[in-house]
């Protein structure tokens, strides 16, 4: 067609075992026919499938800088096809069927002008470029079966819908740069979308959302969420060990079930966040992105690596489900949600634990009692309320109490090396000093170890409840207390309900004894000073240095041997910077 602008419509069942050579215009081929020759279209001229049945056979080729368009009617694949470099083979209506690749450097693109129904057993070669685009639900996945080696983007508003076991395999690049959806269209089986290792399945358009909603999502390559949010809905979808998940975007499990196994990596900013539904499976998750539980049911097995971040927030109620949950890197807990324990749940920290709320961390009355197991850090660095905890808890680390309360009425068993720190910033407990609540029974071991915060300074007869119990046993094998004035000393006292932290004043002269040979000595212990000058006198206004000790180191012991000749006598220690 060498002439004409319009468009030649052939009734003509058309049969092409040579050329058909389209220059300008269109040709339309109305009732079907069988090719196995060359269709060749110069830009921006076309051929066009408009009605019947046509079979493209194998061997066939479409050229040129034009493009081939099924526009109605059938067009059946028998056998690999070629579509030539600058050359495009476009779906907008009708359907594509049968069994064959698509080869060649060209570019398929498959619009969904009106209802096009992709149901080929087909393959896009790694040379080729797969366009998506169009509006509503005109791209109907109807059985078709899919490889993309190539690189396929998907743009416009229009869903991709998936029908009676249609499925995409992408072992190349499929690029989502809209916020349109995967959907299902209830008949025959669900639809797969299957990203292999190796591939890339990315979001770099859209600051919406892009839903998994109809497809299966099974991943064992990797998922680039550069834009926006890609949220797992309604079916099971599973992200195989070696996943790697990248960009700044989120890939979101909302209201269902996603299986993580093995390892699966959260590269630099990435995120995976389980807002509702559950995550299960047995998995390793290595940073340093970030696990983000907002809501939710968390049950089979997951580390967190000491690279990676784990992030509880959010207002709902996050479960965890007779799951063993091993974060080694930072977890920082914000919201008003709670954590709640069912069926024997296991948290094991062995990282930082920062607990930045007054929410609670509850027993479901469901299965065994939950437990925690600490190997490192549990801070509490914000909130001057309540935390309640009726999980066991076990502190092998450091449970680092900087605001408010922490109730542990599930039990607590600390260990030799186990460290508690307590801050004191004021005399009312929770909001100006720090405390543990300990329900039934007390086991007290390891470190006790207190700060002064907010530049306070306790004066004599202060008292601060730092630990309470029904009952206790044991006690802290050390404690590390902040200094006060050399007037005043600290004093631990383990009473019938609760360890406190009294302030009192300083015995400087201690262990004062008049020996057999007429001696009188005693021990001065105080701050490490320059020196020391212990002074005597008879009347309390005419003092006699005695002794000078410099350095001072902490401790020594003053003996004088005239103390016999006075009827009276009184001693004084003078501290030097």
């Amino acid at each position: 067609k060498s002439a004409g602008g319009g468009t030649n419509l052939c009734d003509f069942a058309f049969n092409n075992n040579g050329r058909l050579n389209v220059q300008i215009g269109a040709v339309a081929l109305d009732a079907g026919g069988s090719s196995s020759g060359v269709f060749s279209n110069a830009a921006p001229a076309k051929v066009e499938f408009t009605g019947g049945t046509h079979t493209l056979n194998g061997g066939m080729s479409i050229a040129g800088a034009g493009r081939g368009r099924i526009g109605g009617g059938t067009v059946t694949l028998n056998g690999d096809i070629t579509i030539g470099a600058g050359t495009t083979l476009e779906l907008a209506s009708g359907t594509l069927n049968g069994s064959g690749a698509l080869n060649g450097t060209g570019t398929f693109e498959w619009t969904g002008v009106a209802v096009a129904s992709l149901a080929a057993n087909t393959s896009i070669a790694a040379g080729m470029h797969w366009l998506l685009s169009g509006t509503g639900d005109n791209m109907l996945l109807y059985g078709g079966i899919v490889r993309n080696l190539g690189v396929a983007t998907w743009s416009g508003t229009g869903n991709l819908v998936g029908i009676n076991s249609g499925a995409i395999t992408n072992s190349g690049e499929f690029d989502m740069v809209n916020d349109a959806s995967f959907t299902f269209g209830n008949y025959g089986g669900v639809p797969v979308f299957e990203n292999l290792a190796g591939a890339v399945l990315r979001k770099s358009g859209g600051t919406g959302v892009t839903t998994f909603g109809g497809f299966l999502l099974g991943n064992s390559g990797v998922v680039d969420i550069q834009s926006g949010v890609l949220s797992l809905q309604n079916i099971n979808h599973t992200f195989a060990d070696g996943s790697d998940l990248r960009g700044l975007g989120r890939i979101r499990v909302d209201g269902t079930t996603v299986t993580l196994n093995g390892n699966i990596t959260l590269e630099t900013g990435a995120t995976f966040e389980l807002a509702s539904g559950t995550v299960n499976g047995a998995t390793t998750l290595l940073g340093p992105g970030t696990f983000v539980w907002s809501g939710g049911d968390l049950s089979g097995s997951m580390n967190i690596a000491a690279n990676a971040n784990l992030s509880i927030s959010g207002s709902a109620d996050k479960l965890l489900y007779g799951a063993v949950l091993n974060p080694a890197g930072s977890t920082v807990w914000t919201g008003s949600g709670n954590l709640v324990g069912f069926n024997s749940a296991v948290l094991t920290n062995s990282g930082l634990f920062d607990i930045r709320t007054d929410a609670a961390m509850p027993f479901g009355n469901y299965g065994g009692v939950p437990s925690i197991y600490n190997l490192g850090t549990v801070l509490k660095s914000a909130g001057g309320g309540t935390n309640l905890c009726d999980f066991a808890f076990n502190n092998n680390g450091t449970v680092d109490l900087r605001s408010g309360v922490l109730a542990l009425s599930g039990g607590y068993t600390p260990s030799s090396t186990s460290q508690l720190k307590l801050a004191i910033g004021g005399l009312a407990p929770g909001t100006q000093f720090s405390q543990l609540n300990l329900g039934g029974a007390a086991a007290l071991a390891g470190t006790l170890s207190v700060t002064l915060t907010n530049g306070f300074s306790p004066t004599n007869g202060q008292s601060f409840a730092i630990v309470t119990y029904a009952s206790e046993s044991g006690q802290f094998a050390s404690q590390q207390l902040p200094a006060l004035p050399n007037t005043l000393a600290w004093q631990v006292n383990y009473g019938a309900t609760a360890v406190t932290l009294d302030v009192l004043r300083a015995k400087i002269l201690n262990n004062a004894s008049l020996l057999a040979n007429g001696h009188f000595q005693f021990s001065v212990d105080g701050p490490n000073s320059s020196s020391v000058i212990i002074q005597g006198t008879t009347n309390l206004v005419d003092w006699v240095s005695l002794q000078t000790n410099a350095p001072f180191t902490g401790s020594l012991l003053f003996d004088e041997a005239v103390v016999a000749a006075y009827p009276g006598r009184f001693y004084r220690a003078i501290f030097e910077p």
